[in-house]
């Protein structure tokens, strides 16, 4: 068992490395890269630590999770430029396809991460299910937004949030609200968790969670969806 989980662990480091590789080669060859120097070291930041983390706790369902977040986010991170159908190349055809699900499918994951750590929550444990169905929102809008963008529709991108006509209110509905319900969760363990080291390692991730997405909710992407224009 040992050494099949040690094969795992190396196919995934692999495969998430040479997708760091692809991604950031994709990145180079976008019509607009901005800040091109700082998400390339973020991503790599973010798949070096989740790698370490994998290694450690590979066993442990949560890490699993997390280090698949930490793929989607290094894939939206890396890739920040935006592309458009009409180019007719090979990068527009499929890096947009790889944000879209990235994006579609990081909100999944995060809620699925807190419904399971550090131990399943009673409404799992009873409805076993719930953990298969919360993916189907984010299946539908991935095909959804492929459908449209490959229609010729462009589309805006906003750090984790990205907006497709006519999809953007419903993008943006689903990103918040699986992003709230996961912080909720991870509040509640950092106060009834079942033991003072899990509820301090839930304190420490709600705080790097809030120190690292509230600034860019509160004066980038609300501004943005309502219309509000902060200097």
């Amino acid at each position: 068992m040992k050494i099949q989980r040690d094969v795992t662990t190396l196919i995934y480091i692999f495969a998430s490395g040479a997708y760091l590789i692809i991604s950031a080669r994709s990145f180079a060859r976008a019509p607009d890269t901005p800040e091109t120097s700082y998400f390339y070291l973020l991503g790599l930041i973010t798949w070096v630590m989740a790698t370490l983390v994998w290694m450690q706790q590979a066993a442990h369902r949560a890490a699993r999770i997390s280090y698949l977040m930490s793929i989607g986010f290094m894939s939206i991170c890396n890739v920040g430029a935006t592309f458009s159908i009409h180019e007719g190349t090979l990068s527009s055809r499929i890096v947009p396809i790889s944000q879209f699900l990235a994006a579609n499918t990081l909100p999944s994951l995060f809620l699925h991460c807190f419904l399971i750590f550090p131990a399943e929550k009673r409404i799992v444990q009873r409805y076993h299910w719930l953990l298969k169905i919360l993916y189907l929102p984010g299946v539908a809008l991935f095909f959804a937004m492929s459908f449209f963008y490959l229609r010729g529709n462009d589309y805006s991108r906003e750090f984790f949030l990205v907006q497709l006509p006519p999809l953007e209110n419903i993008t943006a509905g689903f990103l918040f609200t699986y992003s709230i319900a996961g912080q909720l969760l991870l509040l509640h363990t950092c106060f009834a968790g079942p033991s003072p080291s899990q509820r301090r390692q839930a304190r420490w991730l709600l705080l790097g969670i809030a120190a690292g997405t509230l600034p860019q909710a509160l004066f980038t992407t609300i501004p943005k969806v309502s219309a509000i224009s902060i200097p």
